[in-house]
């Protein structure tokens, strides 16, 4: 294995070279006159707290613009992950990021992900406060690696950068409306412009509602999985002087949308069933199936079929959340620096209800309570970056409170020890953290720049938990989901995390002419310690797991090429990670805990190219390979070194073509379609069968007529054209007698249309 994994990194480096070398060749010959094409525009970024072209940054970076948003139809954080190389998204209520296979598989609420989420550059600490943030978004911004010298809050795995449209200098406003299968129907809207000759506002919102879904289910008739979100964006910008800036950003929203139902698969043998509660045969097969013969659910009936789309349950998967917040960002200039003071508030409340046994009865139904109150400060004092020196310093500060309380059902479930019971686990998590960080860019010899930064963090969390049960006939739970009745404790932990951490980043970047970019990179990063924020059916699965510690090496290039019409990235990289966080079986089935791997290695290598061969053309192909592998750690006494790092396939693959054609009287027509695929990948950090899943190719299109000036445009599009039916998610609980699969949407189509004035 390891010799065939070799040949295949030798073999895409020679692509890569043979790529760049016959690029070289065809722009010397001048074969494409730059008259006759538009070359390709620069995008400005600020991945390193200043704007700057993206081909001028030595980090590995995909973006997508506001034209890009719209266009490949990113509504959602998973559509991001199919348009670049080695990134995923888990899609749940909690939506995961894993970038070149750092991430979590993880539904415990108290969880922090190894990839950071920034809107606005504020962070946000928990992965379900991103669910209803993309809209009226002016670029997105997607960093590999360890990312902590610059920013506010450390991560492993990289950041995700949100940027919203500001308050404009001339009074604009816009709507979008469209409407798609299963009665979709969505809004979008701004108004923009000047209040007074120092004060700018701007108020966008969005709406997503509908009245069908795309799961069937057969117990009721009712669709599932409908929509019903809404939010709201108020933003002010206050210019006092040239030198100044005061922004206030206040938001909030609703989510009282429907999630798709778990396909489920029952492991109980039917032929010993209910007396014994044992795996059917089929389980441990690649045929297992939602009505595999033999195969039973805690209900003791079968599946009703191997459609994803249908579901046979008493109860929908629904959310009620409500959030809001509020930033206050100010900047001024100095003769030498700019310092930059940005503090937030935000908070969010979600109350989910899932339905897991894939039956009509009360087996294995889970409510969800979360309540985070989040406050944090960041202050920056930067340099103005004269004769090539460039340099940062910041702290940060972050306090949150989360309130939790899970709720599992299991009234008629026949697993004796459940049957009958209520059982919640609830508890409240503080956390405490503070950062000096600081990176500067020395420009020591011509054409090479020396990157160092450094990073001080201490993290403290407290965190107070109980589990609880009650008889599910006592009364109904009480306020927040709390159990009224308490009859017996089953685990209790009331303690203290501390991490202190040293990061550091030390880079080199060389660029012998203005087109060519090369650059090199080792740095280290980390992720706090915690709880165990999942169900714990004993004081030992209130467990506390370590902090997680990254050693990264990159090296990487940005060429544009063909009289700057085209455009190849290339990195390649080797993470050392030491007790990377894992979600695996704890110690009394059917719990899942938070826990730690000794290490795993991260081993891969990226392209992205962008080639502008016509006027109006634009090709991209992505391309990424990944070898990724835990060290040391236990499942039920097992060992499982050697498993692959969930989420990680070894192969990603992404390609788009876009055709803007001029068309008479001011028109234009524009066509756009794309492809990716993924290889097989596993789902869970036990590489057990039933969450193997295997690779995918996804299309999709978009044929739109529009103004010259873009003031109006009429698009159809379709998502998933070729109907491809995949998994996010598989939660194998095959103790409580289910595998819950969580697919993604069969093929979607809809018509939009926008005009701005």
């Amino acid at each position: 294995m390891e010799p065939f994994k070799t040949f295949c990194l030798k073999e895409f480096f020679l692509i890569i070279s043979l790529i760049l070398i016959g690029s070289h060749a065809y722009a010397d010959q001048n074969l494409i006159p730059e008259s006759d094409i538009n070359v390709l525009e620069g995008i400005t970024v600020t991945a390193q707290k200043t704007e700057q072209n993206a081909q001028d940054v030595g980090i590995s970076i995909t973006t997508f613009t506001e034209q890009d948003i719209k266009e490949l139809a990113i509504t959602y954080p998973k559509d991001i992950a199919n348009h670049i190389p080695n990134v995923q998204v888990i899609k749940t209520a909690l939506p995961f990021f894993s970038i070149r296979g750092m991430g979590v598989n993880e539904f415990a609420p108290n969880t922090d992900s190894p990839v950071a989420i920034h809107i606005d550059e504020i962070y946000q600490s928990k992965a379900f406060q991103i669910t209803g943030a993309l809209f009226d978004i002016e670029r997105i911004e997607v960093l590999k690696g360890p990312q902590g010298t610059l920013f506010g809050r450390n991560t492993t795995g990289g950041s995700v950068n949100f940027t919203t449209k500001k308050p404009t200098l001339e009074h604009e406003a816009g709507i979008t409306l469209g409407y798609s299968r299963f009665d979709r129907k969505e809004t979008e809207g701004y108004i923009s412009g000047p209040i007074n000759n120092n004060l700018l506002g701007r108020l966008s919102g969005y709406a997503h509602q509908s009245s069908e879904g795309p799961s069937q289910n057969s117990f009721t008739g009712d669709d599932l999985g409908k929509l019903d979100v809404f939010a709201v964006r108020g933003q002010l910008l206050w210019l006092p002087d040239d030198e100044s800036a005061l922004l206030l950003n206040v938001h909030g929203g609703e989510d009282n949308s429907e999630l798709m139902a778990y396909g489920v698969r029952g492991t109980y043998d039917a032929a010993v069933f209910p007396g014994t509660l044992q795996p059917c045969s089929a389980y441990f097969t690649k045929s297992f199936s939602e009505n595999s013969p033999g195969c039973v659910l805690p209900s003791g009936t079968a599946g009703a079929d191997d459609d994803p789309y249908t579901a046979n349950v008493n109860r929908a998967n629904k959310l009620n959340d409500e959030s809001y917040g509020a930033s206050l960002r100010y900047s001024t200039d100095f003769s030498w620096a700019t310092l930059t003071s940005i503090t937030a508030y935000e908070y969010y409340k979600r109350d989910m209800h899932e339905d897991d046994d894939g039956s009509p009865i009360i087996a294995f139904e889970v409510d969800w309570f979360n309540e985070l109150n989040e406050y944090t400060q960041e202050i920056r004092l930067s340099s103005r970056n004269r004769d090539g020196w460039s340099w940062l310093l910041g702290i940060f500060f972050e306090h949150d409170d989360l309130d939790v309380v899970n709720v599992l059902d299991t009234a008629e479930h026949p697993l004796p020890t459940f049957n009958g019971l209520t059982i919640a686990t609830s508890y409240r998590q503080s956390n405490d953290s503070i950062a000096l960080f600081g990176q500067t860019e020395y420009p020591f010899m011509t054409n090479w720049t020396l990157i160092t930064g450094l990073r001080y963090t201490r993290e403290k969390i407290h965190f107070d938990g109980i589990t609880q049960a009650q008889l599910a006939a006592s009364p109904t739970l009480g306020q927040e989901n709390k159990l009224s009745s308490p009859l017996l404790t089953l685990a209790k932990r009331d303690d203290f995390h501390e991490t202190q951490n040293i990061s550091f980043k030390l880079g080199m970047n060389y660029q012998p002419y203005s087109n060519q970019l090369y650059y090199g990179s080792v740095s280290s990063g980390f992720k706090s310690g915690g709880f165990n924020g999942g169900f714990a059916f004993s004081t030992e699965e209130f467990s506390e797991y370590k902090p997680e510690e990254i050693l990264a090496f990159e090296i990487g290039s940005k060429i544009t090429l063909l009289n700057q019409n085209l455009q190849i990235n290339t990195s390649a990289f080797y993470y050392q990670v030491t007790n990377p966080q894992l979600n695996a079986d704890g110690p009394t089935p059917p719990s899942l805990i938070t826990t730690n791997a000794d290490s795993s290695q991260h081993i891969g290598a990226e392209v992205e190219a962008w080639w502008h061969p016509l006027r109006g053309l634009d090709i991209k192909l992505n391309l990424g390979w990944l070898d990724a592998e835990y060290g040391d750690f236990f499942i039920l006494g097992q060992n499982q070194e050697g498993n692959e790092v969930v989420n990680s396939p070894e192969w990603t693959l992404s390609s788009l073509i876009r055709y803007e054609y001029p068309l008479s009287n001011g028109m234009k027509l524009i066509s756009l379609a794309d492809a990716s695929y993924r290889s097989d990948r596993h789902l869970e950090s036990s590489n057990i069968l039933t969450a193997r899943e295997p690779g995918y190719w996804l299309v999709n299109a978009r044929l739109a007529l529009a103004t010259s000036n873009n003031e109006f445009e009429i698009g159809i599009w379709g998502k998933n054209i070729t109907n491809e039916k995949y998994r996010h998610y598989v939660n194998d609980v095959a103790t409580l007698g289910v595998v819950g699969d969580l697919w993604d949407e069969p093929f979607t189509y809809g018509i939009d249309v926008s005009y701005q004035f």
